[in-house]
């Protein structure tokens, strides 16, 4: 993999750099902005991936990009204020080491010793996976299939079927899907109920909370919690799953990008008692965010 000049390998081979920001803004997209201006330096097709608060003021970036050799990248950052600027501490990982070196890393950023690298094997070298767009910027189904270093895919929007670098598959993903920084909440509250009711939520777009209460067969929802979700189906710039199985790993993605009300997942971890109260197919509905999505598409190309 390339290196751009100026960056150091750490001993514990993590690949960090630190530099200053001149002047300061706790505005996450500007920041994006400015670290995907001085990546596109370096590396070919920089996409920020996520923006958001890091806690103590600090504001942490990622964004994915090619680098020379036609590999991905991943460059994560973290920006801390200080006096009349930021302390700037950048993270570069291949994509395929993303997802067992995150925490590693993120210690390393803000000085911490170092945990042991993580376990990701269970994304073994064979793949194959389909990706379903029912509302986005490349509406259709699109099939993926993984053989090593290099990933053939057939994805909504791309035209032809194409061979690729297996660690430009998550950044190809994230066009397909139009998957981008999106508003971060302190909020970690669960919404359950079924997927008859998140269809009809989808497609009514409720404006009342009596609308709502409709939709989700839910009467005691709060106004509060109405509106949420209302503004949720109304402001949804995209809705798409993606189904993967390995010798050893299967899963799946159900996500509503709900543009500047967040990003939202949609999985049927739903405790059993409460399933069974619900009826039918029992959901859960909770906030995460463009770089935890990430986090998933780099353990489907883990080396």
């Amino acid at each position: 993999m390339s290196m751009p000049a100026g960056w150091t390998l750490h001993t514990d081979g993590a690949v960090i750099t630190r530099g200053r920001h001149p002047g300061w803004t706790a505005d996450p997209s500007t920041l994006a902005a400015d670290i995907s201006g001085g990546l596109a330096s370096t590396f070919l097709d920089v996409r920020a991936v996520d923006a958001g608060p890091a806690g103590a003021g600090a504001v942490r970036t990622l964004h994915v990009g090619t680098d020379r050799r036609g590999q991905g990248v991943a460059v994560e950052s973290l920006l801390r204020p200080d006096g009349d600027g930021s302390e700037v501490a950048c993270w570069l990982s291949p994509v395929g080491s993303y997802a067992a070196d995150r925490a590693l890393a993120r210690r390393l950023l803000v000085g911490r010793p170092p945990l042991r690298r993580t376990n990701v094997s269970e994304a073994s070298q064979g793949m194959r996976a389909r990706l379903d767009v029912e509302v986005g910027p490349h509406t259709g189904s699109g099939l993926i299939t993984r053989d090593g270093d290099t990933t053939w895919a057939d994805l909504p929007g791309i035209g032809e079927p194409l061979w690729l670098p297996t660690s430009t598959l998550p950044a190809w993903l994230l066009a397909a899907t139009g998957l981008g920084p999106r508003p971060h909440s302190p909020d970690d509250r669960v919404f359950v109920t079924t997927t008859e009711a998140l269809d009809r939520l989808w497609t009514g777009k409720p404006t009342t909370p009596a609308e709502t209460r409709l939709a989700l067969a839910a009467e005691d929802l709060s106004d509060e919690t109405c509106a949420e979700l209302a503004a949720v189906a109304g402001g949804c710039v995209a809705r798409w799953s993606l189904e993967w199985a390995t010798t050893a790993w299967a899963g799946q993605l159900t996500v509503v990008d709900a543009g500047e009300n967040g990003v939202w997942q949609v999985s049927s971890g739903v405790p059993e008692d409460l399933a069974a109260e619900l009826g039918g197919n029992a959901v859960a509905l909770r906030r995460t965010s463009s770089a935890e999505l990430f986090h998933t598409l780099a353990r489907l190309v883990a080396r």
